[in-house]
């Protein structure tokens, strides 16, 4: 049974797996998985299985195309494990064989995530390498994990006017900026220069910006709390900063969490870090 890995700009990843042979995705409440966002259409694309169980992807229109593993798809193409599937603008789904596969897409390193029972509804630590959960409080098995998809949620948040058609071009445009993020590098612009100045950024790894020796980069002078962490997104490089004391600025605004493009001035008290892509 696979596993689908969902991630949306701005939201934490969530995890579907769903026992159907045909799966279909869009912005339609009925759909098996459901997305919000007005350049997902109501019916965008469908996960079928062949005759030899092999897994693909198809357009349900071809004036909406899909973006698959960096290629644009107007009608269909097999999937592999990890591969990604870019729904409209802002929706990735990465396509897991397995929920293993997915759990290490999510990039879960810790044995305990959040959970809650959907009897009782207690919330607290619960293995995320159990296959069923128990409620501590009732005893039930139906404990799910915080990051778990559910269709009805997400349809309320669904915008019910008319879908934003993204024609080829925009398409074709979306997918070179895709590209040129992925070739983004974060470079030391404060002369605090270590000889150690200038990092790639890549889509399957983290970056960390940390006090001491325990990030790719350095933070320099009186900084106190967790890393800056820089992570794939789907579409862009995010930063998002544990930082106490001085806060994190992106372009001269203080936050938590920032979406990164090219010339974005990262600064943390005398730190400053910028980002390049292509």
């Amino acid at each position: 049974m696979p596993t689908f890995v969902l991630h949306a700009i701005g939201k934490q990843a969530q995890r579907a797996s769903l026992k159907l042979d045909q799966i279909r995705v869009g912005r339609d409440p009925q759909n098996d998985i459901v997305l919000a966002g007005r350049t997902v259409s109501r019916e965008h694309a469908i996960f079928l299985q062949d005759q030899s169980h092999r897994w693909y992807v198809g357009c349900v229109s071809e004036s909406n195309p899909i973006i698959v593993d960096n290629t644009m798809v107007t009608q269909s193409c097999y999937l592999r494990d990890g591969s990604e599937v870019l729904i409209g603008a802002d929706n990735l789904i990465i396509f897991c064989e397995n929920d293993f596969s997915a759990q290490h897409q999510m990039g879960q390193q810790a044995a305990y995530t959040t959970g809650e029972c959907l009897r009782c509804h207690w919330s607290g630590m619960v293995s995320s390498v159990r296959k069923d959960p128990v409620c501590p409080k009732c005893g039930a098995r139906d404990v799910r994990s915080a990051s778990t998809y559910t269709r009805d949620e997400v349809a309320a948040e669904v915008d019910t006017d008319a879908t934003s058609v993204m024609t080829t071009e925009q398409v074709k445009a979306h997918l070179r900026k895709i590209k040129a993020a992925k070739r983004s590098h974060i470079e030391r612009v404060d002369g605090l220069d270590d000889g150690n100045a200038r990092h790639d950024l890549h889509e399957t790894e983290t970056l960390v910006l940390a006090k001491g020796s325990g990030g790719a980069l350095a933070l320099k002078g009186f900084v106190f709390g967790g890393p800056i962490v820089l992570k794939w997104t789907g579409a862009h490089f995010q930063a998002e900063s544990a930082m106490f004391w001085p806060s994190m600025s992106v372009n001269g605004v203080k936050t938590k969490t920032a979406l990164l493009n090219n010339g974005d001035l990262i600064e943390v008290g005398p730190n400053r870090f910028k980002i390049s892509t292509g």
